[in-house]
């Protein structure tokens, strides 16, 4: 996945696409997604829920833009 081209878009706009990177709440360190998993609309729910509280969440840039790969890997 590290050599992939990748985007970034506006977190909303995420669904269905899969992350270039991790995706954690810090402290302490939590994973809400890895790296190569597709982000699903509860993923959103959770990182928005956080995001509202102040806290920080590692992976989020600008507080509104994730990293995704550009084209999503074909699954098996």
């Amino acid at each position: 996945i590290l050599h992939k081209p990748y985007e970034f878009l506006e977190i909303e706009k995420c669904v269905g696409k899969v992350a270039f990177n991790d995706i954690f709440l810090y402290p302490p360190g939590t994973p809400i997604i890895v790296r190569g998993e597709y982000i699903e609309s509860k993923h959103m729910e959770v990182i928005f829920e956080y995001l509202k509280l102040n806290c920080r969440v590692n992976g989020v840039f600008d507080g509104k833009y994730l990293k995704v790969l550009e084209e999503n890997i074909k699954q098996w």
